[in-house]
């Protein structure tokens, strides 16, 4: 799955700023939640800086940023100045991590990314043993509800209970908030564009084709579903 959605983000890398905007949303929020004063910081799964620039409006200060994504052309639309360095790395890999673990980290953040965990639980372990703040903001798997019911798929990321457990395995609770959004199209054609362009499909596209096609025939869901989740808390064992 993982090289799949690789794929959906290099092809639609310079449509995404344009279409992704929950993810931008989630961004505003997990940025405004934290101190300003952030030390060294990580952002995993930093596409093309969404976070970074929240940072900047908002004026946080930090010694060194950095950030992490597992393809090279999101990395090459990220901001570039002289105390930001941009690393290619997957972080469902121990290898990254371990990495990861020597940049004495004060703070790490993740935006729209980590839902796409292999192994959710051991990524939040790893990024408590590598930073005492964390910070998150998650999809759900009630994402695309209507749509995914229609075609008769299950959601392939995580529960929002099961991102909050696998959390506060490695975190002491400062905030968790669950936030839902619905965008409305004025077709199913639209929509799925939409999908298409945002670069994560959410599964949406292992449907066969005569499915979608009905889909845009019979123009019944013209809305999306969003199931957010952000979560902020200190290590328990950093």
């Amino acid at each position: 799955m993982q090289k799949r959605i690789a794929e959906q983000f290099r092809r639609n890398a310079k449509s995404y700023e344009q279409y992704s905007i929950i993810q931008q949303r989630g961004a505003e929020l997990l940025a405004k939640e934290l101190p300003q004063n952030l030390g060294t910081v990580l952002d995993l799964g930093c596409g093309s800086g969404r976070v970074y620039k929240e940072f900047t409006k908002l004026k946080k200060r930090y010694s060194h940023f950095y950030g992490l994504d597992f393809t090279e052309d999101m990395l090459n639309l990220h901001p570039k100045f002289t105390n930001l360095h941009l690393l290619k790395g997957d972080f469902n890999s121990d290898k990254t991590f371990n990495e990861i673990k020597k940049l004495n980290l004060d703070t790490i953040v993740s935006s729209s990314a980590l839902q796409w965990a292999q192994d959710l639980k051991k990524t939040f372990k790893n990024c408590a043993e590598s930073a005492n703040l964390g910070a998150f903001f998650l999809f759900g798997n009630n994402t695309f509800k209507s749509l995914h019911k229609e075609l008769g798929l299950k959601s392939p990321i995580y529960s929002v209970k099961e991102i909050r457990k696998y959390f506060l395995n490695s975190f002491n609770m400062i905030k968790i908030k669950e936030f839902n959004w619905v965008l409305n199209f004025n077709s199913s054609y639209e929509m799925l564009k939409y999908i298409k362009k945002s670069g994560v499909s959410g599964g949406v596209f292992k449907a066969e084709y005569r499915q979608l096609k009905q889909l845009i025939n019979n123009n019944r869901v013209r809305c999306l579903e969003f199931e957010t989740i952000l979560l902020i808390g200190t290590a328990k064992w950093k």
